[in-house]
């Protein structure tokens, strides 16, 4: 992570033994950004109407420009300040509108690349984690590492431009831990020579838990609803950031203290 300049991300291995209760913890974690997704859906098609009107009146004014530029250039007449004018108006084309793409669950690389070249931030998380890291190609173990610090990536399509996407991703694959025993022998070099094992914070929930959470006895309270709140308004500045073009989001940087506290946890994890 670039202190200062880059938002927070995390990439995480969760080994819990089936019915643990991932699902019980998953649901209020994600549930604030699952309901703001919703709601931005509904607005999307009012948006692009009100975009599409916008882009049209928009290029009507730079007909205009261009014909009274092509009037100039017929009549002899200077026309530096009408080009000047003309790409002052070219720099306010209206935004098209960049679909959200917050949570992912199947998806490819491939795809999440695609994903991060419009919306910047997002999250993969698995609850059948073995799944999703079994269908991870050799060459796609760096490409994750990377993105985990943000850093820039070069990518290439066959008949497109190449583009650099600079996104932010965080993961949290939920694996049992048997799978996640046999996708290391089989892949654990792979996995380790890429450098993405490092980045991975891993935590194991014990088997004498599993069962232990009871729905019946779940209390929520004011550190819930503070969640959920900021959650809103964190996705609600990301959203207006994106759609004035704004390239560097807020960022979130960790002191020096806090650092050494999340180091010491992933080694007592791995270590576990």
């Amino acid at each position: 992570m670039m202190i200062g300049t880059a938002p927070l991300t995390s990439f995480g291995i969760l080994l819990a033994p089936s019915g643990a209760g991932k699902s019980f913890h998953y649901g209020p974690l994600t549930a604030a950004i699952t309901r703001w997704c919703s709601q931005r859906a509904t607005q999307v098609p009012m948006d692009r109407h009100q975009q599409q009107a916008a882009h049209r009146v928009w290029k009507k004014r730079v007909r205009r420009i261009e014909d009274v530029i092509k009037e100039c250039l017929v009549n002899g007449e200077e026309t530096q300040a009408i080009e000047a004018l003309l790409a002052n108006e070219l720099a306010q084309e209206p935004r098209p509108i960049v679909p959200q793409a917050l949570l992912h669950d199947d998806v490819s690389v491939q795809a999440l690349l695609r994903s991060l070249e419009q919306w910047p931030v997002s999250g993969w998380i698995v609850d059948e984690g073995a799944v999703a890291l079994s269908m991870l190609r050799t060459k796609d173990f760096p490409t994750l590492a990377n993105l985990s610090s943000g850093k820039v990536i070069q990518h290439g399509r066959v008949d497109e431009p190449r583009m650099e996407i600079r996104g932010f991703l965080t993961t949290l694959f939920m694996v049992q831990p048997s799978l996640f025993n046999t996708f290391c022998k089989k892949r654990g070099d792979e996995l380790k020579a890429s450098g993405l094992d490092a980045r991975f914070l891993y935590h194991i929930v014990l088997d004498k838990w599993t069962g232990s959470e009871d729905p019946d006895d779940v209390k929520t309270g004011h550190a819930h609803e503070q969640y959920d709140e900021h959650v809103t308004a964190m996705l609600d500045e990301l959203d207006a950031c994106i759609r004035t073009g704004k390239k560097d989001p807020s960022s979130v940087a960790l002191s020096r203290g806090a650092k050494a506290i999340l180091r010491e946890l992933q080694e007592r994890c791995q270590a576990t």
